[in-house]
């Protein structure tokens, strides 16, 4: 049973709900048509870890969004650290702005843009609950259009984050003093990629010639599309977090250009 679906065409009221206030999580990412999770970047982890093979697959992460227009989103990502560190966190920020989100029930499209052969998709979507907190899932795509048109998966963030008091950790890194156990009490949950999981994740190249899923432990999928006459490809993208589905579909027209953005929130945890 579908709980939501959004399309850049089919715009309804945004869930207000699910996009403001403060949210702390999870952000990783998903490198190439493989889906294959990528490890934190090795300029971000500490000495130690490199000397002793330590292997980190997310950030924790912090968002606060102010209503606009345009909405204004604020991302934080936390640096991983040893020892004293974790008691001044580093951090690294940025604020994006959305003119024109649409949305429905439990799902929302913040950002469509279709820059020559670039498209970049923005979106959000309802997840169950951490520790009894609203949970959601953002995820930022990025595309490539081919010149025979097809599209290629470049990159995806996934943000798995739970609402959050705002007040100790707004105060915390205004002063450059964020610690790493109100971090933790906040985040509540385990990154959702480890080495298991990036162990097993099924990777490899999406086959040219037939629509493919590639699978990461069952909540990350990439799927290219072609119609009957395989003159056109969609791409499609599915996470699941074990009670529910997200689905974001990236929709060409004949020539390749961007025609439609679809974000499908149903029941159910499997691919």
């Amino acid at each position: 049973r579908a709980i939501s679906q959004v399309s850049i065409a089919e715009s309804d009221a945004l869930d207000l709900e699910l996009l403001l206030g403060q949210w702390a999580g999870w952000e990783c990412r998903f490198s190439g048509s493989s889906g294959r999770p990528a490890p934190v970047d090795a300029a971000d982890l500490p000495p130690s870890f490199a000397e002793w093979g330590v292997q980190l697959w997310g950030y924790e992460a912090y968002c606060t969004c102010k209503r606009g227009p345009p909405l204004a989103l604020q991302e934080t990502r936390i640096l991983p650290a040893e020892a004293c560190g974790v008691e001044q966190l580093a951090t690294e920020k940025q604020t994006r702005e959305f003119a024109t989100p649409v949305g429905g029930t439990g799902a929302a499209l913040l950002q469509w843009e279709s820059q020559g052969l670039r498209i970049v998709v923005d979106a959000i979507a309802g997840a169950a609950a951490i520790e009894d907190a609203p949970s959601r899932w953002r995820v930022r795509s990025q595309l490539q259009r081919k010149e025979d048109g097809g599209v290629a998966h470049v990159q995806t963030r996934l943000w798995r984050e739970r609402r959050v008091d705002s007040e100790p950790w707004s105060s915390e890194m205004e002063a450059n003093r964020l610690d790493g156990r109100s971090v933790t009490q906040a985040v509540a949950a385990k990154c959702f990629v480890d080495d298991r999981i990036a162990e097993e994740g099924r990777g490899g190249s999406v086959d040219e010639d037939e629509a493919r899923i590639v699978d990461c432990a069952g909540f990350f999928s990439i799927r290219r599309l072609r119609d009957a006459a395989g003159e056109r490809e969609d791409f499609a993208l599915t996470f699941s977090d074990g009670a529910r589905r997200t689905s974001l579909h990236v929709q060409l027209d004949g020539r390749g250009a961007l025609e439609d953005v679809k974000l499908a929130h149903k029941d159910g945890g499997q691919n």
